[in-house]
């Protein structure tokens, strides 16, 4: 007889952390696809949306990060047989200016196992350690500027001195 079970759905997370969002409006994480050891040489799933690039065979999805939002969802992805399945996720360097993006490629390993009652679960775990997100932290390099006048004149009279006014303009930041 072969064991059927009812799939089980697990839903990989980013969190981005970040103090100063400065001219970003956005942050985007890659979800990419690995190995799996499930029985039967299956495909590792992959959550609706889901691509496969041409030249490297890579099947990944994409998610953005906001301000407003800044814990996202890959989707929800069904599994219907016992296994580990191994993905990864990397952040994307949109090169905002004074962001230091994370470098780093996350590994996410999700288990799934059948219980006593013969039904599945899965657990996700970011880099080893069970969470509900991969949290990936950035920078924002902050910017000293030095600004020096210089008072060019023809005749400086009885003049000794010169005095300068630096008043701000409009604040254009984010």
């Amino acid at each position: 007889a072969i064991n059927t079970f009812s799939p089980v759905k697990a839903e990989p997370k980013a969190t981005k952390i970040i103090d100063d969002w400065g001219a970003a409006t956005e942050f985007n994480f890659v979800l990419t696809a690995g190995t799996n050891t499930a029985a039967g040489d299956i495909a590792t799933p992959m959550p609706d949306g889901a691509v496969t690039d041409e030249e490297t065979g890579a099947v990944s999805v994409t998610a953005t990060a906001t301000k407003a939002c800044s814990t996202v969802s890959f989707g929800e992805i069904e599994f219907v047989k016992e296994g580990v399945y191994n993905y990864t996720i990397k952040e994307i360097d949109d090169g905002v200016g004074g962001i230091t993006y994370d470098p780093n490629t996350h590994k996410v390993v999700i288990e799934v196992k059948k219980d006593g009652d013969n039904k599945l679960s899965a657990v996700v775990k970011y880099d080893g350690e069970e969470a509900e997100a991969i949290s990936i932290t950035n920078s924002l390099e902050s910017k000293i500027a030095s600004i020096q006048a210089t008072k060019e004149i023809n005749d400086w009279g009885t003049a000794t001195e010169f005095n300068f006014v630096l008043t701000a303009g409009t604040n254009t930041a984010a």
